[in-house]
């Protein structure tokens, strides 16, 4: 006879899903939501969220603007530490949503805004990194990243609030989907022909190796890592790819954005 727990898991982990929250945060995700459940906590999955959105991603923003004016490299590594806790709150408040079957449009809208927030900690790690190593190409990169952000974000705004009010029957989410950008950009079939090949090896429930989890592994804890090491050399290089890779893309996206018929009936 299947336990409880087994019961439990089948409904609130995701059916299909990425390969480090498979191997390195559902482990802890999954019991952590199960204990909660069975101690009848009133702990909600909203509120979960809401702990990442005003006290986790405020902690590691303040860090990063720290560490670089008092040269602390343990800083950096705290850093670390805090985005998993970050990381492992947002696979528990899904599991909790899913196990208890308390998913809301509140839960959703946080989740599109802590990602969004996501981002500002990726150009503040760029830009405190650039400090702190002392490389005006990094910081002046990162600039220029966050106002191109900040554009891109108020087309996405003024896109979604039109169709809201336009009473628009199909799904709004895709305004803030980047999928179509990396598409154009060809990281599609990179990670399609990368997926297929390692496929082999991967847990039943993978879907690939890259999602938003390897992205910000990739973007935020490696140049957290070379810094705490003092791999400056291959620091600056690889974070000058990564503006460079955005600063691509969210220019492809406002191109796409641009283009929209209503922006040109306006």
């Amino acid at each position: 006879m299947e336990s409880e727990y087994n019961k439990f898991k089948k409904i609130a982990l995701r059916e299909r899903d990425q390969i480090f929250s498979i191997l390195l945060v559902d482990p802890i995700s999954i019991n952590i939501a199960y204990l909660l459940k069975k101690t009848n906590s009133k702990i909600l999955p909203n509120s979960i969220t809401k702990l990442s959105l005003f006290f986790f991603y405020p902690l590691i923003i303040s860090l990063l603007f720290l560490a670089p004016i008092f040269q602390l490299k343990s800083a950096y590594l705290f850093c670390i530490f805090i985005f998993y806790l970050i990381f492992l709150a947002d696979n528990l408040d899904g599991q909790l949503a899913r196990g208890l079957k308390r998913g809301s449009k509140e839960g959703e809208f946080l989740d599109i805004i802590t990602d969004r927030v996501g981002t500002i900690v990726f150009i503040t790690t760029l830009f405190s990194i650039g400090s702190f190593v002392q490389s005006n190409l990094l910081m002046y990169g990162s600039i220029l990243l966050f106002i191109i952000k900040m554009f891109h974000l108020i087309f996405i705004s003024k896109i979604y609030y039109w169709k809201e009010q336009e009473n628009q029957k199909e799904s709004k989410s895709g305004v803030f989907s980047g999928n179509e950008g990396l598409n154009r950009m060809g990281v599609g079939k990179i990670l399609f022909i990368f997926n297929k090949i390692f496929k082999p090896i991967f847990p039943r429930r993978c879907v690939g190796l890259f999602g938003q989890f390897e992205r910000y592994i990739l973007s935020i804890i490696v140049p957290l890592l070379m810094v705490y090491f003092g791999l400056n050399g291959i620091l600056i290089i690889y974070c000058s790819i990564l503006i460079l890779f955005h600063l691509i893309f969210f220019c492809v996206r406002l191109k796409k954005l641009l283009k929209l018929d209503f922006i040109k009936e306006e």
